[in-house]
């Protein structure tokens, strides 16, 4: 997994299986100790297959603290009814661009790029 240059991370966990469910911690730990400006990577918590509601062993609301404890977004979403899917796409769009617009100069010297389009 690469998160050096992330300005955003999508943790995905399936709503049917509490175990990946309590390895979201795990993977917000690797995120925050792999990226060098960790507390600028936005954190985004997903709960995926929301349609197997007879299966479900996490519940929207153990979603929703966990997203709240980590100072995280979060969102549920079904591949296979195609539900929130944009939503989710869009959200971080719109997060990211609005956080840009707050406190980066988007005309900045591109001095800084190494060839490749990132200045990391």
């Amino acid at each position: 997994m690469y998160v050096r240059c992330a300005s955003a991370a999508v943790i995905v966990y399936d709503t049917t299986i509490r175990k990946s469910f309590e390895a979201v911690k795990e993977w917000v730990a690797f995120t925050k100790e792999h990226s060098p400006k960790a507390e600028e990577v936005m954190l985004c918590l997903v709960g995926s297959k929301a349609d197997m509601k007879a299966e479900r062993e996490v519940t929207l609301e153990e979603g929703q603290a966990e997203a709240d404890r980590l100072g995280a977004t979060f969102m549920e979403v079904s591949a296979k009814e195609d539900t929130n899917i944009d939503e989710l796409f869009r959200m971080i769009a719109t997060s990211l661009v609005d956080r840009e617009e707050d406190g980066l100069d988007i005309n900045q010297n591109d001095s800084g790029l190494d060839g490749t389009g990132c200045g990391c």
